[in-house]
């Protein structure tokens, strides 16, 4: 699962980073630590995008709610044509 990675990942990357601040890396967990960095970003990015999507996705279903209610109305006599 998605929050199971993220769990992880964050966990790990907390971990890292208390050692990095203590000086206890070696060169190959500083890379670890950059690669996570990195990855960090990347997943915020998706996740900046994939709320978007969502975000429009739920407007969309909006303005179709709207436009099935007008056609209710208008099928029943109730709503107008043009202005």
């Amino acid at each position: 699962k998605l929050g199971d990675v993220l769990t992880v990942a964050g966990a790990g990357f907390v971990a890292l980073s208390i050692f990095y601040k203590r000086g206890n890396l070696d060169g190959a967990a500083q890379e670890i630590l950059k690669q996570l960095i990195e990855d960090l970003k990347e997943m915020k990015m998706e996740f900046s995008e994939f709320r978007k999507t969502i975000t429009d996705v739920a407007s969309q279903k909006v303005q179709i709610e709207f436009l099935l209610k007008a056609y209710d109305d208008l099928r029943r006599g109730v709503g107008k044509i043009g202005h």
